[in-house]
């Protein structure tokens, strides 16, 4: 996760519990260690746009570089996702109205763990990401 949110790290925490959750305050911090560990499995990373403001780069570099298969969510506010160009914003797997509550990320990580095991059968098809994959309003107001 990606926010200088002690809060809302802490909700996150609490929340995917199944999950090895690390907080980072800065993109590059993160980028660093995804980069180190780049073999690790089911990865998904979170981004606070209320607090990082280089979050557009962050998931530019993502999306195009051996990383590109972490999916992204972010979490904010309607401003927040105006600051995002499109090719950005198609980019986030999940797009969460801020303030987001434990049950949106949740089931957002049910997704996830799903989509994956759905992935790792052999011969499988994921359906394609829509607009109805975000949480917490409309692709306009959320991420």
């Amino acid at each position: 996760m990606v926010t200088t949110d002690r809060s809302l790290a802490d909700t996150v925490k609490v929340t995917l519990t199944a999950h090895a959750v690390t907080t980072f305050g800065t993109c590059a911090d993160a980028l660093s260690h995804l980069l180190q560990h780049s073999d690790a499995p089911s990865r998904f990373v979170i981004i606070d746009l209320q607090t990082i403001r280089d979050a557009e780069h962050f998931i530019g570099f993502l999306k195009s570089s051996e990383l590109r298969g972490i999916a992204i969510a972010a979490i904010g506010a309607p401003d927040d996702y105006k600051g995002l160009s499109p090719k950005a914003l198609e980019s986030l797997a999940t797009k969460f109205q801020a303030p987001v509550s434990r049950v949106e990320l949740a089931l957002f990580a049910a997704g996830l763990r799903a989509a994956q095991a759905v992935a790792a059968r052999p011969g499988s098809k994921l359906p394609s990401k829509t607009d109805s994959d975000d949480i917490g309003g409309s692709q306009a107001t959320a991420a």
